[in-house]
């Protein structure tokens, strides 16, 4: 795998207006799609309506976001992204690492078993945040539905299940209450807790604050900061959880996609080459709640609403395709296994 020289986070954004969303490993959002007035795009880390930061250095973590309803506007984007050039390196990457292994394991592309440990770390403060291990059994469960296609219809089914390993419980307010990535307190937080190797989930529950729902790294991350990668979910968005329309266990399942190498659908807008995934249509933007008949490209198919990687409610993201499929098992082959 080549070295890329930025993290990669990716976050759910909660209350802000229409999106802000992009990949910092690409072309200026800007540059791709037409923006809309007002348009949040958090690019240094920093929480929703908190003061511009100066350019973030190389190495801290780059994030997009997810949206939802109504909310103060974000800071505009850090200017300190990668070109369009260094985004198709990424994929690159990606295709160079698939190329050395297809010779002695071609059979890896078809659709199988891939059995994911995971490790659940349950972050409180007292007893807020303290999740019961019921609710971290239906938020599993529920992964593995939405990977098996059972959750709506032309969902694609995924090789992939996930297998609860071990549930841990820490008392630390510092590490409960993060309404960012990139902190000391997550680092900390991971450095104490993470287990396994790059194909083992690690995902934290802490408060992340009334406008983000989780974030991610992704999985050419690993080589180059172990530590870091997993995925840190609001803990009010599991299954049954406090978060209003958001509290059925989707934001794991886009976080995940993440942590599996998938981008938003929205990701590029309207222009090639998108999201790396050839069925999923073009989109200018991401959806807000649920609305069937959006299409905002000139392209064929109307907006994706109802994927996982959309910003839709949790009501609303049923499915993965299959073209997202392939590139999940792809970057678990390149990076994960």
């Amino acid at each position: 795998m080549r070295h890329l020289p930025d993290s990669a986070y990716c976050f759910r954004l909660f209350g802000a207006g229409v999106l802000g969303a992009f990949l910092l490993l690409g072309q200026p959002e800007s540059a791709r799609r037409p923006s809309a007035p007002g348009e949040p795009v958090t690019a240094d880390g920093s929480a929703v309506g908190s003061a511009a930061r100066p350019a973030r250095p190389v190495g801290q973590p780059c994030v997009d976001a997810r949206t939802a309803g109504r909310g103060p506007g974000i800071t505009p984007r850090d200017p300190d992204q990668l070109s369009a050039v260094q985004a198709a390196e990424l994929e690159r990457a990606l295709r160079v690492a698939l190329r050395a292994r297809r010779p002695d394991d071609e059979r890896a592309r078809a659709p199988q078993t891939i059995r994911v440990p995971v490790y659940v770390h349950v972050i409180h403060s007292g007893s807020t945040g303290k999740l019961s291990r019921r609710t971290v059994e239906r938020q599993i469960s529920h992964l593995n539905a939405a990977h098996g296609g059972r959750e709506g219809k032309g969902a694609a089914v995924s090789p992939f299940r996930f297998v609860l390993k071990g549930v841990t419980y820490t008392d630390n307010a510092a590490w409960f209450n993060q309404t960012q990535p990139g902190t000391r307190a997550e680092y900390a937080m991971k450095s104490k807790l993470r287990r396994g190797g790059p194909d083992t989930l690690n995902l934290y529950t802490v408060d992340t604050g009334s406008q983000l729902l989780g974030w991610s790294t992704y999985p050419h991350e690993y080589q180059n900061d172990p530590t870091r990668d997993g995925v840190v979910l609001a803990y009010d968005s599991l299954p049954g959880g406090g978060r209003q329309g958001y509290n059925q266990g989707d934001t794991g399942t886009h976080e995940i996609g993440h942590w599996l190498g998938l981008l938003h659908t929205f990701q590029s807008g309207c222009d090639e080459p998108g999201d790396y995934v050839p069925d999923t249509p073009p989109q200018a933007k991401p959806a807000t709640g649920c609305p069937p008949w959006q299409d905002t490209c000139h392209e064929p198919g109307r907006d994706s609403v109802d994927n996982y990687m959309d910003y839709g409610s949790d009501t609303c993201m049923v499915r993965f395709t299959k073209g997202q499929v392939q590139r999940m098992v792809d970057s678990w082959r390149a990076f994960r296994s």
